[in-house]
């Protein structure tokens, strides 16, 4: 009988290691789980968060494109706008030569 006993405690005891072996199991399983879906959400955290980076790079970048381009046409403006006027001072020098010129060749005949 005390063989029987000491059997049947042996056997209680393995099956109570056996239980927290599984539940140790269990939660090891659970936690990794958990840890995978917080990585998970973390990573597409990161793809939304550099995704929205990149596009606010993109608009900035684009604005001083504007900004720049902005500048240079004020300035191809103003250039244009002064060979104009040395275009007009020109013309008018040279029609002053012509007349002057006219007006020699009419005064000598």
């Amino acid at each position: 009988m005390e063989k029987h006993n000491d059997q049947s405690a042996l056997m209680k005891t393995v099956d109570e290691i056996r239980a927290v072996e599984e539940k140790h199991d269990r939660i090891i399983a659970s936690a990794k789980d958990e840890a995978e879906k917080i990585l998970r959400n973390a990573r597409e955290k990161i793809v939304e968060e550099r995704e929205k980076m990149e596009d606010e790079n993109i608009a900035f970048k684009n604005e001083r494109l504007k900004e720049g381009r902005n500048l240079i046409e004020a300035e191809v403006e103003k250039i244009l706008d002064k060979a104009k006027e040395e275009g007009a001072k020109l013309k008018k020098k040279k029609l002053d030569k012509k007349t002057m010129h006219s007006l020699g060749l009419a005064t000598l005949k």
